[in-house]
């Protein structure tokens, strides 16, 4: 099984372009001057639907960007089992789900957000300049 596993996987690699490719469209790119502000909008894990509009969300900030996912870090404790939908402005909204958190001694949460769709190459070009 692990062989299989190991074969598909260079396969995927190769029809992407190659090893140094894979690796530069998954490079995780930290951002400086404190990171993005945006607002993580969260619902249960069994609703599937847009969050609504009048909710304001939790405000967050993007400090590190790859192709699949973002490094957040909040204020206060959001719980993991939620869909999230992440909004920066001028940006199209992004879905996706935190898959961890670490919380630091300055009160701070560290979070890993998913997402349910890659980046596009525009979106990834203006969240890591």
């Amino acid at each position: 099984m692990t062989k299989e596993y190991e074969k598909l996987c260079d396969v995927l690699i190769e029809k992407s372009g190659g090893e140094s490719e894979c690796k530069r469209f998954q490079e995780r790119v930290e951002l400086g001057n404190g990171g993005i502000h945006a607002r993580l909008h969260v619902a249960p894990h069994h609703i599937d639907i847009e969050h609504e509009e009048s909710e304001f969300g939790h405000r967050v900030i993007i400090r590190d960007v790859s192709r699949s996912g973002l490094g957040l870090v909040a204020d206060h404790d959001i719980d993991l089992d939620a869909v999230c939908f992440l909004k920066v402005a001028d940006e199209p909204q992004l879905k996706g789900s935190l898959v961890y958190r670490k919380s630091h001694e300055d009160g701070k949460y560290r979070y890993g957000f998913s997402l349910d769709e890659w980046l596009s190459d525009e979106t990834h070009h203006t969240l890591s300049p």
